[in-house]
């Protein structure tokens, strides 16, 4: 993939670097201050888009960023809630883009969404560029570590149960309500998922109605209150892996990885080795 780790004020205005972009089939962009929707050309070959956090761009100047690479397979994307705020937003709202027919995983990282309304709109958000994708992978990553309540996951999950294809859905900063998460073990498609886990009786689920063959739990559970669920659990604030085999009782043929260190480098299953 060609990589861009930084872009200057006529970095990409260069006639030869439009030029050449224009065969390009995967791009990352990964200091993308300087750019502007003017600078980037229409790019249709594209079929990987990375496009970095430091940008300038709010929600709805992604969408138009979007318009531009219309035919992706995978796109990884960073939305900084700081920059959706003053008139600039509101003179930006009618954005050209009309959606992805082909893209089958999406990655979104993000900071500054922290309050119900802010995690609403993300979700909004993120349901728009992929309303019309037939998604296999969904990443939401919070990259300054905020976490989203169960009340503000209902948009979102709604939107889910509409994408039947989904079999990996990488949430670790949503806390998903009990409702929410018997769907996700029991009635979908969903066989690796990773998410915040708030309590242990979270797990207490019917083994033979899931799917799932790889779970990934981020946690502040105290080791003590682990050890109910999780009985191989042996020092808190690393990263611990069982294959459970027969001895763990509710999800007896699931490969589990948790943490319970709130600082852990580890930022869900990206990039998903263990699986």
């Amino acid at each position: 993939m060609p990589v861009l780790l930084s872009v200057n004020a006529e970095g990409l205005a260069d006639s030869k670097v439009m030029e050449a972009m224009q065969s390009w089939d995967s791009l990352a962009i990964l200091g993308p201050f300087y750019v502007h929707l003017h600078t980037l050309p229409q790019l249709d070959n594209l079929r990987s888009f990375t496009f970095g956090a430091h940008h300038r761009f709010d929600k709805y100047q992604l969408l138009n960023l979007l318009s531009k690479v219309p035919n992706l397979t995978d796109l990884d994307i960073y939305y900084d809630d700081f920059l959706n705020v003053g008139p600039r937003v509101h003179s930006s709202r009618e954005p050209k883009f009309s959606g992805f027919a082909s893209m089958k995983d999406l990655i979104v990282r993000h900071q500054g969404v922290g309050s119900l309304g802010a995690y609403t709109e993300l979700f909004r958000w993120v349901k728009l560029v992929a309303s019309r994708s037939p998604l296999t992978g969904l990443s939401i990553i919070a990259d300054d570590e905020r976490e989203c309540r169960p009340k503000a996951t209902r948009i979102l999950l709604d939107w889910i149960q509409t994408k039947p294809d989904l079999t990996l859905l990488n949430i670790p900063y949503v806390q998903l309500s009990n409702a929410d998460l018997q769907w996700a073990f029991c009635n979908s498609n969903v066989e690796v998922l990773s998410m915040y886990f708030s309590t242990a009786e979270m797990l207490m689920i019917d083994p033979t109605k899931s799917s799932l063959v790889a779970l990934y739990l981020r946690s502040k559970i105290q080791h003590t209150s682990l050890t109910k669920t999780m009985v191989h659990v042996e020092s808190p604030g690393a990263l611990k892996r069982v294959n459970s085999g027969r001895k763990f009782r509710a999800l007896p043929l699931v490969q589990m990885l948790w943490t319970i260190n709130p600082l852990s480098l580890r930022r869900g299953v990206d990039p998903l080795e263990d699986y």
